[in-house]
């Protein structure tokens, strides 16, 4: 059993010239939890008043120290990471909603890291609705 966090970086609509996705894919739940509660400590540790307002950490507005630790801490658990980049100035699926991207972006990284007919539990970042979820959960 696989365990797959799906994030998310940049944006479709707006001044993004690219977006991406990644998947972090565990071997087991404990290493996902190691995720986590690593994030925890930032959050209550070193960089608590860094992380106070901060609903996400991201690496474009962070300090190079706290982006420094976390990729160490990245480092040192049982993960694989698969991204995929969609290139907002081609814009080849403009006729699409954004959730449909999003949803066709992450099916087709699920197939190119071909861990698409693996079973596993999938979790996503809040970034896609309820009901998208559990369609990707339900593939």
């Amino acid at each position: 059993m696989k365990f797959i966090y799906v994030d998310e970086s940049g944006g479709l609509k707006g001044d993004f010239n690219y977006f991406n996705i990644s998947l972090l894919v565990f071997n087991d739940e404990k290493e996902l939890k190691k995720l986590k509660n690593t994030i925890k400590r930032f959050r209550r540790g070193k960089y608590r008043k860094q992380l106070k307002n901060v609903k996400e950490i991201k690496a474009y507005k962070s300090d190079e120290k706290l982006i420094k630790d976390l990729l160490k801490n990245l480092n040192r658990m049982e993960i694989e990471v698969y991204s995929i980049y969609y290139n907002n100035k081609k814009d080849p699926l403009k006729n699409y909603s954004v959730n449909e991207i999003y949803q066709f972006l992450i099916l087709e990284l699920l197939k190119l890291s071909k861990l698409n007919n693996t079973p596993s539990n999938l979790f996503i970042d809040k970034f896609l609705p309820k009901t998208l979820e559990k369609n990707l959960q339900a593939i």
